[in-house]
């Protein structure tokens, strides 16, 4: 059996694949990025991606993050591997944006942001000479050999990979062995670094009430700020836009205008591409008094239903799942066990892990309350609504 798990972290987003035999015995800037990539399909199918993810994910956990932007990049890396109906149905998720090559060009431009990727093959498996070709063309993925029949070795080998492609921010990302029947790992790593444009001042900052539903509550720090901020009023939500010192991404923290987790799920199910978009023409920048709290997020899911669901049905089926595009061999069948995502993420007074900047034009108003005390959601995303993180936050940590 070969295994696909996949794991992201908040300053460090993993996608891991570890591919068994299915017989083995015994898972400004921000105006021009705007400009130059609104075209691209990519930015529609990575937000239908996380929109879709996060209502699934949201049934069973209560605060949910993830990076949209990381598991694409991940399933792209995938579909290159890919053969027959396995390859259509991740085609279906990735497919009709590859074809402008956009998502490497994209990385590259996203600054405040590192992209990594890397292939472990087992070292009595020969990988094929276009999968190299292509997988270091559009990742500049890099191919490694290694010996799977070491779980605790192995692992080593990954987590050493990952703490030096994250600059140590990630000492560990598997926290147990790799399965001794893994022939294939991939991983994908994401990081980011930011602080924000108008930082919060942490003398202000003051433990508060935040009411997770009619009948419970926490007590947390909450973070205040006034500044000229862009700010968007919909029929059943409002959302402020908090923009970072880089020049290309933004967080956007919206409110629904009713209590309680189904009023939240209402706003969440209405998204779209499309919305996510026009929160950069629709925005009105005015004066906001904002109360946010400071909170982290970490978090780890199995992507495998959720993945489903959105058309990847053969990729885990053993008898089904067609990766003959990774292996020079085609008898080494294999196909997807899980994938897992993790991710951890903070937000505090001066930073986030996404760096994020707004170019706006400040006019005069009068000041918008916006306090965020209730469940929120939010997004860290660019101004053509490429979406890096989602999250929706029930009980703030």
């Amino acid at each position: 059996m070969w295994l696909l798990p996949a794991l992201l972290l908040g300053q460090f987003a993993l996608c891991e694949l570890s591919i068994t035999f299915p017989n083995a015995t015994d898972g400004n800037e921000l105006v021009r990025i705007h400009d130059y990539y609104q075209p691209s399909p990519l930015v529609d199918s990575v937000a239908n991606l996380g929109i879709h993810a996060v209502i699934d994910l949201l049934s069973s956990h209560p605060n949910v993050i993830i990076s949209p932007l990381n598991i694409f990049s991940c399933l792209d890396i995938l579909e290159l591997g890919a053969a027959g109906a396995t390859k259509e149905e991740i085609d279906n998720i990735v497919g009709h944006a590859k074809s402008d090559n956009t998502l490497g060009k994209i990385l590259k431009t996203l600054h405040g942001t590192t992209h990594a990727s890397a292939v472990f093959f087992n070292q009595e498996l020969v990988p094929k000479a276009e999968f190299i070709q292509e997988s270091y063309s559009k990742h500049q993925t890099e191919i490694l050999n290694l010996d799977f029949s070491d779980g605790a070795q192995a692992t080593s080998a990954i987590n050493s990979w990952v703490f030096y492609k994250t600059n140590g921010t990630i000492q560990e990302i598997l926290d147990q062995n790799v399965d001794a029947n893994a022939k294939v790992v991939v991983v994908n790593a994401l990081t980011f670094n930011g602080k924000w444009l108008h930082p919060f001042s942490p003398y202000v900052t003051e433990t508060g009430r935040f009411d997770i539903d009619d009948q419970h509550f926490v007590n947390i720090p909450l973070m205040h700020l006034e500044a000229y901020l862009p700010v968007i009023r919909r029929t059943t939500y409002d959302a402020v836009g908090l923009p970072y010192q880089e020049e290309n991404l933004v967080m956007y923290v919206i409110l629904p205008n009713n209590q309680g987790l189904e009023e939240l799920k209402k706003v969440l199910y209405s998204f779209s591409p499309t919305d996510l978009k026009g929160f950069t023409s629709s925005a009105i920048p005015q004066m906001a008094s904002i109360v946010l709290p400071k909170f982290k997020l970490t978090a780890r899911f199995s992507m495998k239903e959720a993945l489903a669901k959105q058309g990847m049905n053969t990729s885990f089926n053993p008898e089904l799942g067609n990766f003959t595009n990774f292996l020079e061999n085609e008898a080494d069948d294999v196909y997807i066990s899980d994938i897992y995502h993790s991710v951890h993420f903070e937000v505090n007074e001066h930073e986030t892990i996404a760096s994020a900047a707004s170019a706006a034009i400040f006019t005069k108003s009068r000041t918008f309350q916006f306090k965020v005390t209730r469940p929120f959601i939010f997004v860290i995303a660019d101004k053509s609504g490429l979406l890096l993180f989602m999250g929706v936050v029930n009980k703030p940590e």
